[in-house]
Parts: structure tokens; sequence; C-alpha cells
């Protein structure tokens, strides 16, 4: 009957938590095109209509329509991606700041997808390409180790607090022994 197609639909799609999920997508899909503007902005601060065309064509890709049209953790990832470059490109904030708040942005982003451990290796290649830097003041900076263990810190915090979403560290299960690299990359 027709009744019950309705309120299949009202349950589905109506419910106050589908529309919420919806809503933190769309938001984090706006604030991953803000970023890309910001981004691009600051890597070309004469060009004014580069922000704007770069913050369009990432807004009108089918990606990132498609992601933010439903909670799923990409969204997220384009996010934070955009973010760690906006972050990466402000030259007006001193370089330790900046490259350990990429290290809390991938960090914390290990909680959305493992994709985002990709970012601090990011920023460390961006620091020898775009800053620069020399490999000896790389391995003297303070900020640079403060920043591995803040990453890591984050990384093990949520298989720490729910082992068993990782199937537990080191416990036989499924016929093999979980390693570090294997929890990283499940």
């Amino acid at each position: 009957p027709v009744w019950i197609l309705r309120k299949i639909l009202y349950i589905k799609v109506f419910n106050s938590f589908f529309i919420t999920a919806r809503l933190i997508a769309i938001t984090a899909g706006v604030l991953a095109i803000w970023f890309t503007f910001l981004a691009s902005k600051r890597l070309w601060p004469n060009d004014a209509r580069a922000p704007l065309w770069s913050a369009f064509f990432f807004s009108t890709s089918i990606l990132a329509i498609a992601l933010s049209a439903v909670l799923r953790h990409w969204v997220f990832s384009l996010c934070l991606v955009a973010a760690t470059i906006a972050i990466l490109a402000d030259t007006r904030k001193p370089f330790q700041k900046r490259y350990f708040s990429v290290a809390l942005i991938a960090g914390l982003g290990m909680g959305f997808t493992q994709i985002a451990g990709l970012l601090f290796p990011s920023a460390i290649a961006w620091y020898f390409v775009k800053e620069n830097g020399a490999l000896r003041a790389l391995r003297r900076a303070r900020w640079f180790y403060a920043g591995i263990c803040a990453f890591t810190a984050l990384v093990f915090l949520p298989i720490m607090l729910l082992p068993q979403g990782n199937r537990g560290i080191n416990q036989e299960k499924w016929g093999y022994q979980t390693s570090i690299s294997g929890v990283i990359a499940a």
C-alpha cells in the first residue's frame, strides 16, 4: 500500500538524524571550498581571479557534490586536505606553528580516515620544496618532534580507547597476528 511506502520514506529520509547528518556533511563541504579559496589566495596573492576560479571548480566538481550529499568520511578528508594546504600556504604565521597545526590536523583526521595520515608526510615534503628547508635544520627542530609526538598520540588514541574497533592490538584473531602497520593500514 501507498501509506506504508510514505511512512518508510518519511522514516528514512525526513528524520532528524538524517537531516542533521546531511547538514554536517554540507558544512564540511562548504569549509573545504572556503579553505581552497584561502589556499589559492595565499599561493597566488597577485592574481585576484585564481581564488575564485579554484573555489568555483572545486565547488562544482561532481566528486565534491556527491561526497557532501551524504555523511561519509570522504567529505571530511577533502576538508582536512584543503585546510592543510591553506595552513601551509599562510606565510604570515611562523612555520613551526603551521607545521604543528598540520600534525594536529593529520592526527585528528586519522579518526575519520587513514588517508589523513598522508598529510604529515606531505607537509614535510612542502617544507623541503616550498620553504627550501634543510634536513639538518629539520632534525634539530623541536617543533618537528613535537608534531610527530602529537600526531602519534592522536593516531593511537582511538586504538587505545576502542581496541575492538581494530580487532585489538597483539591479539590472535582471524588467524593472524595484528601488527602496528596492520592497525594503521586497517
